[in-house]
Formats: C-alpha cells, structure tokens, sequence
C-alpha cells in the first residue's frame, strides 16, 4: 500500500472542495500539512490552475490566503484542431 503524498491530499481536497483549502484546514484535515504554499507552489510548478483569494482573518487583524482549483479548462490553443 502506498502513501498518499501531501500534493495529491492538497489536490484531491482542492478538486473535491469548491470552497477552496486554507492552511488550518490543511493543517487539521489532512493530517498536519505544514507548508501549504509550498504544496500549491509546485502544483503549479506541474500545470494545475490553482488561484489564491486573500481574505481577511475571522479573530485577528491580517488576512489569510484561500486556493481555490481553477479546474482542467482546455483552451483551443493547448490542442489546436488539425487542418487537411
């Protein structure tokens, strides 16, 4: 059995949640994910559209950063059609 990596726990929850990951989340649903910018930082290194909205903390001044998955859109340049 392997183990799931720290990306594929990021992507999968990023995939699964509309909402978006921020880093207590991350840090207390799957399992203990320290760094999360560092996570996103090389998914987006591998291709995956992932933005981050800044908001504002809930229970101190500051903000925080919520990633939100873009999704696979295909865009016609990435595959441009074939003429004969």
């Amino acid at each position: 059995m392997s183990k799931e990596t720290q990306q594929a726990k990021v992507l999968k929850y990023l995939k699964t949640h509309k909402n978006g990951l921020t880093s207590v989340v991350a840090f207390l649903r799957l399992g203990m994910i320290t760094r999360l910018s560092a996570r996103i930082y090389e998914l987006r290194q591998k291709g995956y559209k992932i933005c981050t909205i800044k908001e504002p903390n809930k229970w101190s001044e500051g903000y925080h950063g919520r990633y939100v998955y873009l999704g696979e859109e295909q865009h016609w340049w990435d595959n441009p059609p074939t003429f004969i």
